[in-house]
């Protein structure tokens, strides 16, 4: 029997599932990443700062269910350009996080999940959506140009100390 996958925005009730799947991003970031992100006992977000976001009007937590058990989130961010004049005013909306459960990655429940994403921030007239990704973190730079995503602004870094 096929599973039936469904999108949903978050409420209280998800955060440990949240936090489940928070703990799977932190510990990949921790292993890619050594230089940048570690290891945490327990969870790096506390669960009032996911419970401000589920009840905020500005962000929201799209979870993806397959027969009712939450295997990824994007979190959706609405956001206006930085206040300084050489930006024009807009708003647009930032994608912070985006997960799916290791054991469900391939299934198309990534690019599921951007699409709801895309239809979120159409839903409150914004043009653009904006993912931060590490450059050396191919699979997910792939997978953003995959949904449409294209390079913007690029942080490049330096090591100055040996």
């Amino acid at each position: 029997m096929m599973s039936e996958m469904s999108i949903r925005t978050a409420g209280v009730g998800d955060i440990s599932a949240i936090q489940g799947l928070y703990r799977q991003l932190d510990g990949y970031h921790a292993e890619l990443f050594p230089d940048i992100f570690q290891a945490v006992e327990g969870d790096a977000r506390g669960d009032d700062f996911i419970r401000q976001e589920i009840e905020s009007e500005r962000a929201d937590y799209l979870l993806a269910e397959l027969d009712g058990r939450v295997v990824g989130f994007i979190s959706m961010r609405q956001l206006p350009a930085p206040p300084y004049p050489m930006y024009r005013l807009r708003e647009f909306a930032s994608i912070d996080n985006a997960v799916v459960d290791e054991g469900h990655r391939g299934e198309g429940i990534g690019t599921t999940l951007f699409a709801a994403g895309k239809a979120w921030a159409r839903e409150r007239g914004l043009r653009t959506m904006e993912v931060g990704v590490c450059y050396d973190n191919e699979h997910a730079r792939e997978f953003y140009l995959h949904v449409g995503f294209r390079p913007g602004l690029v942080k490049m870094v330096q090591e100055i100390m040996e």
